[in-house]
């Protein structure tokens, strides 16, 4: 949900509405490589689970690790594909620090109060994530590779 959400894209909740995006690589070659990553992430975290004992500890490890495989992958891609990367792993790497929300999920009998609950948590999520993109400066090309640009002086303290 989180990726879809950051990826502005669908991408479902099984194998094959993920899979349905790898037939246009071309057209969707950013939604192919994030839903790459996160599998693959997903993969890697289980057998550090189940093999190696490692405890979960929240969501916001499975971003961190899925951050770091899409900047060990940078050197693969072309530059504009690599900047689009960049740029949806740093918005990940910012939602990972933001700390856990409750997910109310409505039902179709709630009342409108229950509704109203949901819907003024979700817009105060977005707005403590944009407030967090705020902070954050734009991506900018340079050359061969992608460059952050530093957190803006008059955003800190």
């Amino acid at each position: 949900m989180i990726v879809s959400d950051l990826l502005g894209v669908s991408l479902g909740c099984d194998f094959e509405s993920v899979a349905r995006f790898w037939l246009a690589n071309k057209r969707h070659g950013l939604t192919n490589v994030i839903s790459a990553a996160v599998m693959w992430s997903l993969w890697k975290l289980r057998n550090e689970i189940y093999f190696q004992g490692t405890r979960w500890t929240g969501m916001a490890r499975l971003f961190l690790k899925i951050v770091r495989m899409l900047r060990r992958w940078m050197p693969l891609f072309k530059q504009e594909l690599g900047c689009q990367v960049e740029s949806f792993a740093s918005r990940l790497e910012i939602h990972a620090s933001l700390p856990p929300q409750i997910m109310w999920k409505t039902v179709e009998t709630s009342t409108s109060s229950e509704l109203a609950l949901s819907a003024a948590l979700h817009s105060d999520t977005n707005a403590h994530l944009a407030q967090h993109e705020a902070v954050v400066s734009e991506h900018v090309c340079v050359g061969p590779s992608c460059s952050v640009s530093a957190i803006r002086p008059e955003s800190v303290g």
